[in-house]
């Protein structure tokens, strides 16, 4: 929306002819027309990182020792599908979770993105998943990251957001 004082703008005119939208790079910020609504990205890094990663081959949970492989964590709502994006390196997966797992638990639906390849090579690219969470689960795991990648661990983690279905 724009705005002039208080006022909300709801033409604008070059010459003798109406514009019908506006551009801010290739972000929408005006429109005669409805305006499409920005979801709300619920992911705000309060709840801290945890060193930790699931294995590509089993799905087994895993603290890690070292700053190697981090994941991401926020809190959600039990049966609720969410959407989310990331700007991935090497790594992308996604699981929920009722609290923490424990450092060896096998877990049985955890999102693994298709171009996620183990940390055989960088991506740099933005990629996104859809998970619904569990019946009683509380919160969503993010593996987002590994030192075999070529971004910044925290470039990567500043990328992700993650929205509500419904929003």
């Amino acid at each position: 929306m724009i705005t002039i004082g208080a006022k909300k703008v709801k033409n604008i005119m070059v010459g003798s002819k109406n514009v019908s939208k506006v551009y801010v790079g290739s972000k929408l910020v005006w429109s005669s027309g409805e305006m499409p609504v920005e979801p709300t990205n619920i992911y705000d890094k309060s709840v801290a990182d945890i060193w930790a990663y699931v294995r590509y081959a089993n799905k087994v949970f895993n603290i890690s020792t070292n700053a190697s492989n981090l994941m991401a964590r926020c809190t959600v709502e039990p049966n609720t599908t969410y959407i989310v994006e990331i700007l991935m390196d090497t790594r992308f997966r996604v699981f929920s979770y009722k609290g923490q797992p424990v450092s060896g638990t096998e877990l049985s639906a955890v999102l693994i993105d298709e171009l996620d390849d183990n940390g055989e090579g960088s991506l740099n690219a933005k990629r996104r998943l859809t998970i619904t969470t569990g019946a009683d689960h509380n919160m969503l795991y993010i593996g987002y990251w590994t030192s075999a990648g070529s971004l910044n661990s925290e470039d990567v983690r500043n990328s992700i957001k993650i929205y509500k279905e419904s929003d």
